[in-house]
């Protein structure tokens, strides 16, 4: 018996083919790079991470019957290894007024938390500059405003506002979103409210009203 040769078909795809399936694949792209670009949001990341650290730390320190406090990793701009400061620690004590370490007599007072410390996204950290805010005003340095101060829950779950808190700002230095800058409001029970702003004018921002979700707009 004679083996029959395979049939071939060595027809290839006619322009029209091609032109529905370059059109399909044109869709697809339209409907999935506006999905990509909302998910690159470093803000809006930074804006969660930064309240969900501080509601996490308050946890701790009513579960541990003791104080736990978040501030900047390092006191100077120039130690941030990219520039920004956008690196942060916690720590723990007795109460949210132990005198700090380096205070005489020197004493290990505060105890380092290292595996709660939080590192916002790389285009996102506290600004330098001047920065005026609706309501808020203008804050000539906000990472200025941290000196010397932290944000502390005592055993109790309270925040302790003895001494006056730093304006919380934190901004997207890349900027190719919406909302420009993070503000914070935190509550003596340790609520926080997110504020968002768009830049007007150079170091000027406006609010973004909060959408019908209530929740703020990135």
């Amino acid at each position: 018996m004679a083996i029959r040769p395979p049939n071939y078909n060595d027809r290839g795809f006619t322009l029209i083919e091609m032109l529905v399936t370059i059109a399909v694949a044109g869709i697809l792209m339209g409907i999935a790079i506006p999905s990509l670009m909302s998910l690159n949001k470093p803000l809006r990341d930074g804006s969660l991470q930064f309240k969900n650290q501080l509601s996490l730390i308050r946890s701790k320190a009513i579960s541990s019957n003791k104080a736990y406090r978040l501030r900047p990793k390092f006191s100077t701009l120039a130690e941030y290894p990219d520039g920004k400061a956008r690196n942060f620690v916690v720590e723990y004590a007795g109460n949210c007024r132990v005198p700090e370490n380096t205070a005489a007599p020197p004493a290990p007072r505060w105890q380092v938390a290292s595996e709660l410390d939080l590192d916002l996204p790389q285009n996102v950290g506290i600004p330098t500059i001047s920065t005026t805010l609706p309501i808020i005003g203008t804050i000539a340095n906000p990472f200025g405003e941290w000196t010397g101060k932290s944000i502390c829950f005592d055993s109790r779950g309270i925040l302790d506002d003895t001494v006056p808190l730093p304006k919380i700002i934190i901004k997207d230095f890349r900027g190719d979103n919406k909302a420009k800058v993070s503000s914070f409001d935190i509550t003596k029970t340790g609520n926080v409210d997110i504020n968002t702003y768009t830049e007007s004018t150079l170091s000027i921002f406006t609010l973004i009203p909060i959408n019908s979700q209530g929740n703020p707009e990135f």
